[in-house]
Formats: C-alpha cells, sequence, structure tokens
C-alpha cells in the first residue's frame, strides 16, 4: 500500500512536487510528532521528556518525508535542513551555556534549557545518522532510488 502511494507521488509532474515538497513534509512531520507526543502524554510521561524526544521524532520524520517528496538532490535538500536545524542548537546551547553561567534571567527553567539541549544535541546526532543511512542507501546514483522501489516490490510483493 505505501508503495503505491509513493509512487503515485512520483509519477506527479517534477513542477508539482517541487511546490508540494515541503507543505507534504511538513504536514506528515507534524502529523506522527503529534501522535508520537500525545501518546507519551496519555501514558504519562514527564514533560521534561517531551523537549528530548520532541525534536528528534519531528526532524527525523521531516527528513525523511523530505528525502522521500523533493524530485532531485534529495541528499542535498536532506543536509540543507539538518544545517537549518542545527541553528535550533546553537541556540539552545547558547542559553545552556548562560544558564549554567548564572546570566540568564530567573524565570528559566533550568531542566526545560537542559532538557532541550539535550533534544536538540540527540536530533542532530540522529539526523546525521539518517544522512548516512540514506546516502549508503542510495549509492552514488539518486536516480536509483526509483529502481530500489521497483526491486523491492518484485521481491516482497509491496
Amino acid at each position: 500500500m505505501e508503495n503505491k502511494l509513493l509512487q503515485t507521488y512520483e509519477n506527479l509532474p517534477g513542477m508539482i512536487r517541487w511546490i508540494l515538497f515541503l507543505p507534504v513534509s511538513l504536514f506528515l512531520a507534524l502529523a506522527i510528532t503529534f501522535l508520537t507526543c500525545s501518546s507519551a502524554y496519555i501514558i504519562g510521561v514527564p514533560a521534561f521528556v517531551f523537549l528530548i524526544i520532541f525534536p528528534v521524532i519531528f526532524q527525523i520524520t521531516l527528513l525523511t518525508a523530505i528525502f522521500f517528496t523533493v524530485p532531485k538532490w534529495k541528499l542535498v535538500f536532506v543536509l540543507i535542513f539538518i544545517a537549518l536545524r542545527s541553528t535550533f542548537l546553537a541556540i539552545t546551547g547558547g542559553a545552556t551555556i548562560l544558564l549554567l553561567l548564572g546570566s540568564a534571567s530567573p524565570e528559566v527553567s533550568k531542566i526545560s534549557t537542559i532538557s532541550s539541549f539535550i533534544g536538540e544535541t540527540c536530533a542532530l546526532f540522529f539526523s546525521l545518522s539518517l544522512y548516512t543511512g540514506l546516502k549508503e542507501l542510495l549509492g552514488k546514483d539518486e536516480n536509483q532510488f526509483s529502481h530500489i522501489l521497483s526491486q523491492r516490490k518484485q521481491t516482497t510483493g509491496f
């Protein structure tokens, strides 16, 4: 089923896919992140854990969706979005340093700031791991991706 939906999307004209890649990717990332975080909230996960898992889940689902929706230069766009998301790590890192040095305002929670920094660091780590895995999957030819999908359909039936 998933393969048919992906193949239908790949059969769209290139211009339409360029227009749709960001809205579709953001929607998928937000939907999966919302479902995951809602489930975690229902089972009673502490708030500081949300600050750690939210950036990881959002980043990984966004990068995976971008990889599948961008018509060309898949790895380049994944790397661009990793770099853009890394700016959040710099911001949370700066806030954490200010907090630890005692320069932050007293209203800032130490647990939330440190949890955010840990979450952004984990998101960067998993993003780079995902990029490495996607790079190995594609090999040197990005056009090989369609061939991988058709080969998978022949071997698994899906």
